[in-house]
């Protein structure tokens, strides 16, 4: 197809990715420090369930193959019309079952305006269709125009927020703006879909071809899907077993996190195409870039874990103005897990991209699988004894384990080589420890000490041998394609 040929590189890309996230993490910031203080902990439970059973409605129509979709149609872009338009098929008849479940859970609800919440998030599931095309736009390196809807969602969120609060609205009524986000940007991505194809989609049967599609990508869907369910299952734990207010203990942490938690991974799956392309051309060229990827990714993910254990207190008490520090509802132990939970995340984005370029899912599956049911086990035998903060370990250990077990997988098929660099990429995170533990400042002037050592520190790694390998690299192959001196 003559339109996939375009738009930018992937470096370009993670650039528009990197910012429209930076905005998001700020006002997502705004907004779960505002509504952490103006609701109680049970009505601030609700509210993260309902946006994290939204994260979940979505991540089981994808099914994790939007990444498989992204690779064919790089490969094979004839097939982008079939594949999107399988995929719509494939999701309204997925999309049906879960409105089906939901209209279900709630009548079962006690409070009638939860029940109405969960009835409204169960209308607007079917719209979730319209996300099928979305792997278009990864494909076409064209991630401009969703950075620029998702900012602007968040200043329609935000303003929203603040004129509900002005009115004097209280408790879940909330979730209404998370319920209408979804609508707008659903919607958003429609339209900006028909702008960017030489097709118009349509929901098509799901053929014998879709469903042999689906079961080719299952391995590495199974393996997306699990690992971004369990991670996601904690909050449905804690709501079932330690109830509302606890849930809004442990969401004081988990929401804080939580915006960038898919940091690593959104800036990683830009670069399925050239890695793809890579495999097929210069596999030792691949070999390299995903170790000098790996390094600055373990700097990076050092970095976070240093900085969200030592600084969890201050980060709390900025963002919650004194509650979730003391008693039972007490979120601190909690964010530090999380801390560790995310740098874990980071430090495997490079692993799993490189498996992924390489054909290698079912390693990718076994990882998760192992993940997912470590993290379900031991969440149920531990919450109902020890409280909420006992789900944010398990979900850090879990991702410790998932980590190290991608990167034996990505050891034995790419190499782990350069050993004197990946030692360097410690000095920065132990420096801010070191700074950070040696201090004792407020909050604020604590926070504005990490910010400015934190940047400096990420400026190193970013001047660093292996990231200006992997950039140099990366640039050589998108001039190699854009020229027609490369497949």
């Amino acid at each position: 197809m003559s339109d996939l040929a375009s738009h930018r590189s992937p470096l370009s890309t993670q650039r528009i990715i990197f910012l429209g996230f930076v905005f998001r993490l700020v006002t997502s910031i705004i907004i779960i420090a505002t509504l952490g203080r103006v609701l109680d902990p049970e009505d601030y439970g609700y509210f993260s369930l309902i946006a994290t059973l939204i994260i979940v409605i979505r991540q089981v129509l994808d099914l994790g193959v939007g990444n498989i979709v992204v690779r064919e149609i790089v490969e094979d872009p004839i097939r982008e019309q079939f594949i999107v338009e399988g995929l719509m098929g494939w999701r309204a008849w997925v999309s049906g079952i879960l409105t089906g479940i939901l209209l279900i859970y709630a009548v079962m609800q006690d409070d009638l305006l939860r029940s109405a919440i969960m009835i409204g998030l169960a209308l607007i599931t079917p719209s979730y269709i319209i996300l099928a095309q979305v792997p278009s736009f990864l494909a076409r390196q064209a991630m401009l125009g969703p950075a620029i809807l998702g900012i602007v969602l968040q200043l329609l969120f935000l303003a929203g927020m603040f004129t509900m609060i002005g009115v004097g609205t209280a408790g879940v009524l909330f979730c209404w703006l998370i319920i209408l986000r979804e609508v707008l940007s659903n919607a958003g991505y429609h339209l900006m879909f028909r702008k960017l194809a030489s097709f118009r989609p349509r929901i098509a049967p799901v053929s014998k071809e879709i469903r042999r599609f689906l079961y080719s990508a299952f391995t590495y869907s199974g393996a997306v899907l699990l690992h971004s369910l369990y991670f996601n299952s904690d909050v449905l734990l804690v709501y079932w077993i330690r109830g509302e207010a606890e849930l809004g203990a442990y969401s004081s942490a988990f929401r804080a996190i939580n915006p960038v938690l898919a940091l690593p991974y959104m800036l990683a799956i830009p670069l399925v195409p050239t890695l793809t392309r890579m495999a097929a051309d210069n596999l030792p060229k691949l070999r390299a870039l995903v170790i000098d990827l790996s390094m600055v990714a373990t700097g990076v993910g050092l970095l976070v874990s240093v900085a969200g254990v030592i600084m969890a207190r201050d980060f709390i008490e900025i963002l919650y103005a004194g509650n979730y520090l003391s008693g039972e509802l007490d979120s601190v132990a909690a964010f530090a897990w999380l801390s560790v939970a995310l740098s874990a995340t980071c430090i495997s984005a490079p692993s799993l991209v490189g498996l992924l370029a390489l054909h290698l899912e079912r390693k990718l599956l076994q990882i998760a699988a192992a993940g997912f049911f470590i993290n379900l086990a031991a969440n149920l035998m531990l919450l109902p004894r020890f409280g909420f903060e006992i789900a944010a370990a398990t979900t850090a250990l879990t991702e410790i384990l998932v980590c190290l077990m991608m990167l034996y997988a990505g050891g034995k098929v790419l190499g782990l080589e350069r050993r004197y660099g990946w030692v360097m990429m410690i000095v920065p995170a132990a420096a801010v420890a070191a700074v950070l533990a040696s201090v004792s400042l407020p909050p604020y002037q604590m926070l504005a000490l990490a910010c400015l050592i934190g940047a400096a520190a990420i400026a190193a790694i970013a001047v660093s041998a292996p990231a200006r390998r992997a950039k140099k690299s990366i640039e050589d192959k998108d001039i190699a394609v854009a020229t027609g001196s490369g497949p």
